[in-house]
């Protein structure tokens, strides 16, 4: 018997919970972008961006904290957000990377425009990451 989303979102808190402790930060952060999750039809939570993902959170909460919660629901333990990456050009087209071109382009400091061929002159300026819900972990 599988379980309902509330004992899922549940047992998520739960661990979260035992990590964290309740009333960290980070215990906050991770709770509302789980609950934003599970409150949202795919569509509508399938391309969060950093901005958008803030957006959801009902405390301040620095960069590092809520990198490190992405991080976290990214994770092996809690696996609820898979992390891809896209490029966003000077014309604020948008293209989606593989991993192996993310990490060549931290590596080398070069990226080919996956349309054009050209280097992307400062390819982490132009690198983003974008985070969907992993459905087996949530829904």
């Amino acid at each position: 018997m599988s379980l309902s989303l509330n004992d899922k979102v549940k047992n998520l808190l739960e661990l979260i919970a035992d990590d964290w402790g309740e009333s960290s930060p980070q215990y906050s952060a991770c709770s509302d972008i789980i609950d934003y999750i599970s409150s949202n039809n795919y569509e509508q939570v399938a391309h969060m961006t950093l901005g958008s993902i803030s957006k959801v959170i009902s405390i301040e909460i620095e960069m590092k904290l809520l990198l490190e919660c992405l991080q976290y629901l990214s994770g092996s333990r809690i696996k609820v957000l898979k992390v891809s990456f896209e490029l966003i050009d000077d014309e604020d087209n948008c293209f989606a990377l593989s991993s192996s071109d993310v990490k060549e382009a931290t590596k080398t400091g070069k990226l080919a425009h996956p349309e054009f061929g050209c280097l992307i002159p400062e390819p982490s300026k132009h690198i983003f990451p974008v985070y969907s819900p992993r459905l087996e972990s949530v829904n």
